[in-house]
């Protein structure tokens, strides 16, 4: 079987746009998995940071920044609620109830 020019030009071309769209579909999810990955490592950072020094502007910054990465994940607004419950509790009740909510969304019903 001869392949033509023709025939090996458009399987190629064929071939390249299965790998583009292939690419645009994981490219989401995968930047999302980063994202979620950075703020769980600011999170524990601020965390430990904050165990440290209850005081400690970088604590905050730490979990300022987790919190604007990824506020869906439920590491990183309980420790914001837990930062926030110290310094001020009455700021820190949107972010026990965000988690609340979060919990419910994710958890298993029996």
């Amino acid at each position: 079987m001869k392949i033509t020019l023709k025939k090996a030009i458009i399987l190629t071309s064929l071939g390249l746009g299965l790998i583009g769209l292939s690419g645009l579909f994981l490219t989401k999810p995968i930047y999302r998995e980063i994202k979620e990955w950075r703020a769980r490592q600011l999170s524990d950072k601020a965390r430990q940071i904050f165990e440290e020094d209850e005081l400690s502007a970088e604590a905050w910054e730490s979990a300022r920044a987790a919190y604007n990465l990824a506020p869906q994940v439920t590491e990183v607004v309980r420790t914001v609620a837990r930062i926030y419950s110290k310094a001020d509790p009455y700021k820190a009740l949107p972010f026990w109830e965000e988690l609340i909510t979060l919990s419910d969304r994710y958890s298993p019903r029996a």
